[in-house]
């Protein structure tokens, strides 16, 4: 299903849409975080990332980066632009914008931020607070290629798809995680950012 911005952005900003199908995300949510056994907020450390959706006249896209094979985290791997929030940051909405804007060039004038998404605790210790921000094209962006090897646009209509998921599970460090992942074209999208994506799914109603 196509989705136009008008839309999508009276659902996403609407209480029940951000509230969000209770029955439906919980059970989401517990087939998650039973994945990351014995981790509190605590001991995780703070992050933020954007969706940010592309108003293209044939349809809203979903901007990725896939990460430098450098990093020391998630080398090689498909991300939403974010990272962590540092201690003189004034919010995690204020991270989202910075580090879209360091990561791919992004100004933070050219987005608009329409709601926040709940909290995504990850097995790699990470507490990542997800927005979701529009965007206009042609967007005018410069890479950091210390971080991002390249960027590209995916179809919302396909991320939001339930059939394109698959649940995974993996040993790791002795535990068994499991994870969702999604295929597009040649781009394999695993992890935080399909659960993320997941996530978004379910608040505008795709998956029960």
């Amino acid at each position: 299903m196509q989705y136009s911005k008008t839309k999508l952005y009276a659902m996403l900003t609407s209480k029940k849409h951000i509230n969000g199908d209770a029955i439906s995300f919980e059970k989401s949510r517990n087939n998650r975080n039973k994945t990351i056994p014995e981790i509190n907020d605590e001991s995780l450390i703070p992050a933020a990332v954007l969706v940010l959706l592309v108003n293209h006249p044939d349809g809203l896209t979903v901007l990725f980066t896939k990460r430098a094979d450098n990093m020391t985290r998630h080398a090689g791997q498909i991300s939403l632009p974010g990272g962590r929030i540092e201690a003189n940051d004034p919010s995690p909405k204020y991270t989202a914008l910075r580090e879209t804007e360091e990561e791919i060039g992004l100004r933070r004038e050219e987005i608009e931020i329409v709601c926040q998404l709940d909290e995504y605790a990850v097995g790699t210790g990470f507490l990542i607070t997800p927005f979701v921000g529009f965007a206009e094209p042609p967007l005018k962006l410069t890479p950091q290629y210390e971080e991002v090897a390249e960027i590209f646009e995916a179809p919302l209509s396909y991320l939001i798809n339930p059939n394109n998921y698959t649940w995974n599970k993996k040993t790791l460090k002795g535990e068994s995680r499991h994870f969702l992942s999604l295929q597009w074209n040649n781009y394999y999208i695993w992890g935080a950012t399909a659960g993320i994506l997941h996530d978004l799914s379910i608040k505008i109603g795709h998956v029960s």
